[in-house]
């Protein structure tokens, strides 16, 4: 009886408290099964034929207990519905522990009920110990003679009413990077939400080779589009999966994500300043483009090789007449094959025009685009391009026309509204999430970085990263490498200024 009691007070159970506790809710899935059973067994039932419907229900008539029971079920990837007063209060005939029934008058009751396949998923995750409950629930699955109902966990928010103010916190889980909330599992991320097994299958074409004297070629990308997607869906079918269960996934959605890096350098070209509206403008069209083309594309290849399995489940299925993958584009952070093909990240804009990069001891690099042009105008020299490698902008140097510096313009030039804004405008024509860090100096303050993720959430930013100089010295740094005599804008090796999350 001593463990039983310490048992109790470690789930924080006392007398006369029937409830489910967060302690209980933390607790191991074998324990959340048990209970589970418990309840079910005590005040479940099964209902209903194929042709009305089978169910499971739990009546309670605390409906705090009810609201637990569906998260601890949303856990086991269960769904279920509850409906509020389904009974009234009223009198009625019950067993009186003395072996008769006398009259009582019983509270409300509120009902939980599963339905469609979650039966099959509540009878092989959780089911009842009660044989007979048992029994009556594989003879109703087995009397199925059409397929089940599926679970689309769809939910419709009735009304939002204003409750305070409470904390919030970022959460990380290491390894598994996912964590319960509320009943959903949700992950970290920063550009791919996928569904649990799904896997990332991303491409990014260097936009910046496709500008020229002042226009884009749109003929020569789009051909580059087309052959992209075709190459991303060959890939879900050549590659080899570490797990059946991400295999089954990927191939079930065909999920791929073609997004673009060299941004910064191709608004150069187009003599577009990074902080201006014709940057949004130009942002909004070419991947309004890019999107367009690759959901063409798709849609060919779904009908001259099938459309992903769940198309007719999806939102897709009423829009268009075929698709072969979910989704077609997203904007990664293109870390290190940014470096590979001699562009900026992603959507970023230049990190410095001339740095230091902390590999083999210390190596300058120069912009590439910079570099022609200062020559091409006359004022490049070794002493102008050691001193931007100074402070890695070209903002206070005399000596650089104006008009060069205004498209020359670095991470840390750029205020932080404008990053947010230019990411809204990349986000508004892409189907997954745009990655992009929104640099701040390092006196920046806490309302400063408040103001950058209500701006984000405000312009329907599905997500946001902050960096703040300094905050992070192995990534940047003004340290002197070994090999200078004096303080250098610095970067490790594969640092490109994206975010820190995914350097893909």
């Amino acid at each position: 009886m001593g463990y039983l009691k310490r048992l109790a007070q470690e789930l924080g159970l006392n007398p006369g408290r029937k409830a489910i506790t967060e302690e209980m809710e933390k607790s191991s899935s074998d324990f959340c099964k048990g209970l589970l059973r418990g309840l079910f067994d005590a005040d479940g039932s099964v209902q209903g034929n194929q042709s009305k419907g089978v169910s499971i229900r739990l009546a309670q008539s605390n409906l705090e207990i009810l609201n637990a029971v569906q998260r601890m079920l949303l856990r086991f990837g269960i769904f279920s519905k509850i409906y509020i007063n389904r009974r009234k209060k009223r009198k009625s005939k019950l067993p009186d522990g003395k072996g008769g029934f006398k009259e009582y008058i019983t509270k409300p009751q509120h009902e939980l009920v599963i339905s469609k396949e979650n039966i099959l998923h509540f009878a092989e995750r959780v089911g009842f110990s009660d044989t007979e409950k048992m029994e009556k629930l594989e003879k109703a699955i087995r009397n199925y003679r059409r397929k089940m109902n599926r679970e689309r966990f769809i939910a419709t928010v009735k009304e939002v009413v204003p409750d305070g103010v409470e904390k919030v916190y970022d959460a990380q889980i290491p390894g598994i990077n996912a964590f319960d909330a509320n009943g959903f599992v949700v992950h970290n991320c920063g550009e791919q939400p996928l569904l649990p097994y799904e896997s990332c299958n991303l491409g990014s074409i260097n936009v910046s080779k496709f500008g020229k004297n002042g226009e884009i070629d749109w003929e020569r990308l789009r051909e580059a589009v087309w052959l992209c997607v075709q190459f991303l869906d060959d890939v879900i079918d050549v590659n080899r999966y570490p797990l059946p269960e991400i295999e089954k996934m990927t191939k079930a959605n065909r999920k791929i994500g073609l997004g673009i890096m060299g941004f910064a350098e191709l608004l150069i070209k187009l003599g577009i300043a990074y902080d201006s509206k014709d940057a949004f403008s130009m942002a909004e069209k070419l991947m309004q483009s890019i999107t367009n083309e690759a959901r063409q594309c798709s849609t060919e290849l779904g009908l001259e090789k099938a459309s992903f399995p769940n198309f007719e489940l999806s939102v897709w299925n009423s829009k268009y007449e075929a698709m072969r993958n979910a989704t077609v584009t997203t904007i990664a952070p293109t870390g290190t094959i940014s470096i590979i093909a001699g562009c900026s990240s992603g959507i970023e804009p230049l990190f410095a025009v001339a740095f230091i990069r902390n590999v083999m001891g210390g190596m300058l690099e120069i912009n590439k685009l910079f570099e022609e042009i200062a020559k091409e105008r006359g004022f490049y020299s070794k002493d102008l391009i050691t001193g931007i490698a100074k402070c890695g902008s070209v903002q206070d140097i005399k000596s650089i026309p104006s008009d060069v510096k205004r498209v020359f313009v670095t991470a840390l030039d750029i205020a932080p509204e404008w990053h947010v804004r230019l990411q809204a405008a990349f986000q508004k024509y892409t189907d997954n999430a745009v990655s992009k860090t929104v640099n701040l100096p390092a006196d920046a303050t806490w309302e400063d970085v408040k103001k950058v993720f209500l701006l984000a959430y405000n312009l329907k930013c599905k997500g946001i990263t902050v960096y703040r100089y300094g905050s992070k010295e192995q990534v940047l740094s003004l340290e002197v490498p070994k090999l200078m005599l004096e303080e250098y804008v610095c970067a490790d090796s594969e640092y490109t200024g994206e975010c820190r999350i995914c350097s893909v």
